[in-house]
C-alpha cells in the first residue's frame, strides 16, 4: 500500500511538472490577440542575433513575464492557503481570512482616491499603497491576537475577520465618495490582474515569496502534526507557538506582496489545497512522506478496560479508541478533546496493565 502510494505520488508529481514546463515553454506564443507571434516565432526571436523588436517585446516582455507572474502568485496563494487551513483548523480558511486582502484593497482604493500616481523602483504607487495597507492590517491583527494569553488559531481568526469587516466598511465609504473614473479603476483592481511588462514585478515578488516558500515547506511536518491538535503536536515535540507565528507571518507577508501586485485573486488559495488532498488521498493539506503521520492514519483499535466507568458495558466495561486519535467510541461524557484522550491513555498506562494481543486490560 505504501509502495503504491509513493509510486502514484512520484508519477503525479512528474506529470504536473511536465505539464507546467510545457505551458511555460509555449506561453510566449500564446496570446489573446492574433498578431502573428507563434511559439516558433517567439523562440526564434529569443535565439536570433538581430530579432524583430516588436515580436521580441510581445513574446518576452509581455507574455512570458505574465506567465511567470501567474506561476509565482498561484504557488504562493496555494501554499499559504494550506498553511492557514492547518493553523486555523478550518477547511474554509483562505489566505485572505486574516483580512490581509481587505487591507491591501483599502490601500489601493485610497491611492486611487488621492490621485497618488507615481512610481518607485519600477512599482506603481497603487502597489506600494496596497502593500502598506496589508502590512498595517497584519500588525493590527497581531496586536489584537496578543491580547489573549497567547496567539491561537481562534484568536487570529476572530481578529482577522474583525479587521477585514472594518476595512470592507471603509472601502464602501471611500467608494461612495469616488467619481466614475475612480470607481472604475477600483473595480478593475479588485477583479485582479496579471498584466505586467518586463521582469521588474517578478524581481520584486521573489524576495518576499521565496523565503515564505522555504519556511512553509520546512514546516510541513510540524504542520501535519499540528493538524491533528495542538496538544498532540506539542506532545510529539512540535513548538506550537513558533509554528503558528512563523507560518502566519511568512504566509501573510507573501500574500501581501502578491495582492499588492496582482490584486485579490480568489479561488486559488481555497480550492488548490483541497484538490491536492484529493489527488494525494491525504487527510492533511501539508502532507509529507514519512512514518510520522502514517502511524496516525492507520486505524489500530485499542481497548481500555476501566472498572470505574459505570455507564459502559457492565460485563467487560470497554472503551474503544480509534487509532487516528480523532474519535472516541464510547460514552458521550468521555469525549472532551485531545487532552481528555491523552489523560485517559496516561491513566491506562500508569496503572498495572496487562497486554493481551491487541488490547490493554487495566486492573
Amino acid at each position: 500500500m505504501e509502495h503504491s502510494r509513493g509510486k502514484w505520488r512520484t508519477v503525479s508529481l512528474a506529470l504536473f511538472l511536465g505539464i507546467l514546463l510545457l505551458l511555460l515553454v509555449a506561453s510566449p506564443g500564446i496570446g489573446t490577440h492574433e498578431v502573428g507571434v507563434g511559439v516558433v516565432d517567439a523562440w526564434r526571436s529569443l535565439l536570433a542575433d538581430h530579432p524583430d523588436p516588436a515580436l521580441h517585446g510581445i513574446a518576452w516582455q509581455l507574455r512570458f513575464p505574465r506567465s511567470l507572474k501567474a506561476l509565482v502568485a498561484g504557488a504562493t496563494l496555494a501554499l499559504s492557503g494550506a498553511v492557514f487551513q492547518t493553523l486555523c483548523r478550518n477547511q474554509l480558511a483562505t489566505p485572505y481570512t486574516l483580512g490581509v486582502a481587505s487591507g491591501a484593497s483599502l490601500g489601493a482604493l485610497l491611492a486611487f482616491k488621492l490621485h497618488w500616481v507615481t512610481s518607485y523602483f519600477g512599482l506603481s504607487s497603487v502597489s506600494l499603497a496596497s502593500f502598506m495597507g496589508a502590512l498595517l492590517v497584519l500588525a493590527l491583527i497581531l496586536i489584537l491576537a496578543r491580547s489573549s494569553a497567547r496567539i491561537t488559531g481562534n484568536s487570529l481568526l476572530l481578529a482577522g475577520v474583525t479587521i477585514g469587516f472594518f476595512c470592507s466598511g471603509m472601502m464602501m465609504f471611500v467608494t461612495s465618495l469616488a467619481d466614475v473614473t475612480e470607481t472604475h479603476l477600483t473595480v478593475r483592481w479588485l477583479m485582479g490582474s496579471l498584466d505586467t511588462f518586463g521582469g521588474v514585478e517578478i524581481k520584486t515578488l521573489l524576495p518576499f515569496v521565496v523565503p515564505a516558500w522555504a519556511i512553509q515547506l520546512l514546516m510541513a511536518r510540524s504542520l501535519n502534526q499540528f493538524s491533528v491538535g495542538s496538544e498532540l503536536a506539542m506532545s510529539r515535540g512540535v513548538n506550537v507557538l513558533r509554528t503558528e507565528i512563523l507560518g502566519i507571518l511568512a504566509s501573510s507577508l507573501a500574500v501581501a506582496a502578491v495582492v499588492s501586485l496582482c490584486g485579490p485573486i480568489g479561488f486559488v488559495g481555497l480550492i488548490i489545497p483541497h484538490l491536492c488532498r484529493l489527488l494525494e488521498h491525504s487527510a492533511t493539506p501539508m502532507d509529507v512522506p514519512g512514518p510520522t503521520l502514517r502511524t496516525l492514519e492507520q486505524p489500530r483499535p485499542l481497548r481500555v478496560l476501566d472498572n470505574r466507568q459505570n455507564h459502559v458495558n457492565t460485563s467487560r466495561r470497554i472503551v474503544t479508541f480509534s487509532g487516528t486519535t480523532n474519535n472516541i467510541e464510547g460514552p458521550a461524557e468521555l469525549v472532551g478533546g485531545t487532552s481528555n484522550k491523552l489523560m485517559l491513555f496516561a491513566r491506562a498506562w500508569s496503572s498495572h496493565e496487562q497486554c493481551i494481543g491487541g488490547s490493554v486490560k487495566v486492573k
